[in-house]
């Protein structure tokens, strides 16, 4: 299954695969809804108010907020200019490979429309 959402593909095999993510830190954010105790919950946790999602010591997706210095450990020039939009940071630890989480900051309508387009919401 491939299926497409403002430029990036979602492919389905037996994980998730998105294109423009050479990292998989979508595709591993995905993969979290296949199984409980996430399944069906994709399109509450990523609302625009939505809690997102956290996986200790695995994955962390939040929106993003200013006001609460999310973007402090961000490398400057991975944040946004505008951040007055509706951003999602989604962070993939593999302590395994570095120390440092794989790190996508992402729209929240893009996210969702990824979502859609992988049939989890």
């Amino acid at each position: 299954m491939s299926q497409s959402a403002q430029g990036r593909t979602v492919r389905h095999d037996s994980r998730f695969i998105v294109s423009d993510d050479p990292e998989n830190v979508l595709g591993a954010l995905f993969d979290c809804f296949l199984d409980t105790p996430f399944s069906g919950e994709a399109a509450t946790r990523f609302a625009p108010d939505g809690a997102g999602l956290g996986v200790p010591d695995t994955i962390a997706a939040f929106r993003a907020n200013a006001a609460t210095g999310d973007w402090g450990e961000i490398p400057p020039d991975k944040v946004p200019d505008d951040l007055s939009r509706e951003w999602w940071i989604v962070m993939l630890y593999r302590w395994r490979e570095s120390p440092v989480p794989a790190v996508v900051i992402i729209e929240g309508e893009e996210l969702r429309k990824l979502l859609r387009a992988a049939g989890l919401m």
